[in-house]
């Protein structure tokens, strides 16, 4: 299933949507969406093979866990993929929350189809990418998030209005601030044209449902399929 072309159907589930839904915009919705897929891309981060190898180390040779938690290794295997799996549901459950809103309709479906994903291991639409190309474009997916900077010229212009309300300031450093501020706001202008700020909603959920499936492919390979399998139909039983 993860051997499949990840940029093939990128825009299958998207074709059907009215012009209207194309024009619009995720807007000051980028910043949840940017705080979901950065969660998911630190979850993809703790899984990759250097990552798995250093934590298997750590089980094998930590003592402090073997007398904390237990001295097998496989329980506590057991342990660490539920609590990555509630991690990835509970990153889900908000994704699903947003799909709500999307004009397409399979991106509607998105609690069925992950559903469908922890319980029977379907993935109906194909959205799980490939491990290779998705390592390669997660990486360049950085200027879609700009957020840091977003967050940065907050504070210089609240710093801006303190120094400006101040009467032991020299006009030069106020100036100089005052460029400061004006540079960063190019900056986060440019980055607003060019980031997921710009982007149609459904094009962002998109992205984050298809992230959401890629990562738990992960999880899948890393912990077993049996082992995700038996967390999911838990999981189903939990809700029902």
């Amino acid at each position: 299933m993860v051997t499949k072309s990840w940029f093939r159907n990128l825009w299958t589930t998207s074709k059907k949507s009215d012009s209207q839904a194309h024009k619009s915009q995720i807007a000051v919705l980028a910043f949840e969406a940017a705080s979901l897929i950065t969660k998911l891309l630190h979850l993809w981060q703790s899984l990759t093979d250097k990552q798995v190898a250093r934590l298997r180390d750590e089980i094998t040779n930590s003592a402090g866990i073997k007398k904390l938690v237990s001295k097998n290794d496989d329980y506590i295997g057991r342990l660490i993929c539920t609590e990555m799996m509630e991690n990835l549901s509970h990153m889900a459950r908000d994704v699903s929350r947003l799909s709500k809103k999307c004009n397409d309709p399979l991106l509607r479906s998105f609690e069925q189809a992950y559903s469908d994903l922890i319980k029977n291991d379907a993935d109906t639409y194909r959205w799980q990418f490939s491990w290779k190309k998705w390592s390669i474009k997660s990486r360049k997916w950085s200027v879609l998030w700009p957020l840091t900077r977003m967050e940065t010229l907050a504070d210089l212009e609240q710093m801006l209005r303190r120094m400006k309300g101040s009467d032991n300031l020299d006009s030069i450093t106020l100036v100089e601030y005052e460029k400061k501020v004006t540079w960063k706001k190019h900056e986060v202008k440019h980055l607003k044209e060019n980031s997921l700020w710009s982007q149609t909603y459904d094009y962002t959920i998109l992205l984050l449902t298809r992230t959401v499936f890629t990562v738990f492919g992960r999880i899948e390979h890393v912990f077993g399929i049996n082992q995700v399998a038996d967390l999911g139909v838990r999981e189903s039983k939990n809700k029902s």
